[in-house]
């Protein structure tokens, strides 16, 4: 949802705000820096033995000592009049 933020307010660490794509841009920055593999897939299952997660997605099979799922979750604004034309 950030990518379509004009203005993201009330985030910890910004207290005069920050654009969306900008605060997408500083996350990978940080997620690279760590040498983080991103990968995106469709996760089928995912099992834990007690050290490690294996992951079955569509596109390979991946082993991680950490996962982050990005689930996709989509904002849906009130039905309200006068949202749609604020939005962003």
């Amino acid at each position: 949802m950030a990518k379509w933020e004009v203005q993201v307010q009330n985030y910890l660490g910004f207290p005069d705000g920050i654009a969306g794509t900008d605060l997408l841009d500083r996350g990978m920055g940080q997620a690279v820096r760590f040498e983080v593999e991103i990968v995106e897939d469709e996760v089928q299952p995912l099992r834990t033995n007690s050290e490690t997660f294996h992951i079955q997605g569509r596109r390979g099979s991946y082993d991680a000592k950490r996962v982050l799922l990005a689930t996709g979750l989509t904002h849906l604004p009130p039905d309200l009049p006068g949202v749609k034309e604020c939005r962003g």
